[in-house]
């Protein structure tokens, strides 16, 4: 009995790494940055934003929505480091469309917030970056 609840406990433990391995490269990374955008630590949502801010900088051209929106979804986080995060890699990113997402930045109460805001409007102003 006992070894047969050991197995079922493995099972359990196992079940995630099991499903992430069975999903396409694709879907494994967005499912690892999902967790990461909605972990507790806000150090973890930090660095998941900001992997994502490098991905876009290597893909302009990203026709997945699904990276942009995980941006935008970042820069209301409660935690001023990932909203910062967010809006720097929004403006990396270079798409002219994401302006109004970091507008609100302009009017937050952490300087560096405010500072990345006004860096990236700017820049999302210019659309140089954006193809």
């Amino acid at each position: 009995m006992l070894k047969v609840f050991s197995g079922f406990f493995c099972f359990l433990m196992l079940a995630p790494v099991v499903s992430l391995q069975a999903q396409t490269p694709i879907e494994r990374s967005w499912t690892i940055l999902k967790l990461g955008l909605s972990g507790e630590k806000e150090e973890n949502r930090a660095k998941a934003v900001d992997a994502l801010g490098l991905a876009a900088q290597k893909i302009a051209n990203d026709p997945d929505p699904r990276s942009a929106k995980a941006l935008v979804d970042a820069v209301s986080d409660e935690k001023w480091i990932v909203r910062a995060s967010a809006i720097s890699a929004i403006a990396q990113r270079g798409d002219p469309s994401l302006i109004s997402a970091v507008i609100p930045g302009l009017d937050d109460v952490e300087d560096s917030v405010r500072f990345n805001a006004a860096a990236a409007v700017i820049r999302l102003s210019t659309g140089k970056n954006h193809k």
